[in-house]
């Protein structure tokens, strides 16, 4: 062997370890940005859907016992009558009623999403909710009707 091809492969052992190097680092970069940036977000999103599911669940359950009670315009929750917090309105057709306060209505009927972090704002007998001022869903009193906004 010569000079020049021991030079010529110590050459290209280097290029291929840089490569190596490299490749290793880009996969790690991308590593890191899944774990750290990514997921929490995906967290997020998941425990948004869980509180909105729990929410749609109480909605129906308020109806049922509304339907149970005879079709008063309070109903007791979930054993809770002793309290005020224990007591919702409901409309005529036995869905919580709008009057009752947009963000009043999430604290009695919702999820774990803290009332700091959410907005809720009344039209007619909608109540639309945001977190962190960002569109989530809206509750339609008339129909028992919830509608998740758009992901943009």
């Amino acid at each position: 062997m010569t000079e020049n091809d021991v030079q010529e492969r110590r050459g290209i052992r280097r290029l291929q370890n840089v490569l190596v190097v490299a490749v290793f680092l880009l996969l790690s970069a991308v590593a890191v940005r899944m774990l750290l940036i990514d997921e929490p977000q995906h967290w997020r999103e998941t425990e948004k859907d869980v509180a909105l599911s729990t929410f749609s669940e109480a909605v129906s359950l308020v109806r049922a016992e509304w339907l149970r009670q005879g079709k008063p315009g309070v109903v007791a929750l979930f054993g809770r009558a002793d309290s005020p917090a224990g007591f919702i309105k409901v409309n005529e057709k036995g869905w919580p009623s709008a009057s009752n306060d947009c963000l009043a209505l999430w604290s009695k009927l919702g999820g774990e999403i803290p009332a700091s972090a959410l907005s809720a704002r009344q039209d007619e007998n909608r109540c639309y909710f945001a977190i962190n001022e960002k569109p989530w869903f809206w509750f339609d009193a008339d129909q028992g009707r919830i509608q998740r906004e758009k992901r943009r």
